[in-house]
């Protein structure tokens, strides 16, 4: 099966501890997470990040749908995706926003992990403030939805073909 012709679930990403609400994560002392009292995200990271994956992989031409989760409808293949780190950070000047997803590939129908990958990728804020966070973590976003697609790219190519379905 040419890749281009397997369905890709998108599972509802998961977030790794404290970043499960719409607070605008940062980091003035090590392993000490704070959040800004006057800024919010518009929703959780992993609520925002769902539809984003989707619409991007579903542009990159890699497979012949791309479904969001929860579906119906019958897949191929499944990603999870796990907000590990976003957040930023003020040990050092300019602060910098961490963006940070571990992402794996399944085999649907039989639940196997087929690939796996760490996404961590870092933007300097162009100021030391919420929007200049949210400037970096958006540039972060673009650049982890990038290497997501080169990620998925590659798994690919090692699939064997057919995908066993049972």
């Amino acid at each position: 099966i040419p890749e281009n012709r397997l369905v890709l679930l998108v599972d509802v990403p998961r977030e790794s501890t404290g970043y499960n609400s719409n607070r605008m994560v940062y980091v003035r002392q090590p392993l000490t997470q704070e959040a800004f009292t006057r800024s919010v995200w518009v929703d959780t990271p992993a609520r925002m990040l769902g539809p984003l994956l989707t619409t991007h992989l579903q542009q990159s031409g890699l497979f012949r749908a791309v479904i969001q989760a929860p579906s119906g409808a019958q897949a191929d293949l499944r990603l999870n995706t796990t907000i590990v780190r976003l957040q930023q950070d003020f040990l050092q000047l300019p602060s910098r926003v961490h963006v940070e997803w571990q992402m794996s590939l399944l085999n649907n129908p039989k639940r196997e992990v087929l690939a796996w990958h760490r996404i961590h990728v870092v933007r300097l804020a162009p100021s030391d403030d919420a929007a200049g966070g949210a400037q970096a973590a958006n540039a972060a976003t673009q650049e982890a939805l990038r290497q997501a697609t080169v990620f998925l790219q590659s798994a690919l190519l090692t699939l064997p073909t057919p995908i066993p379905k049972d």
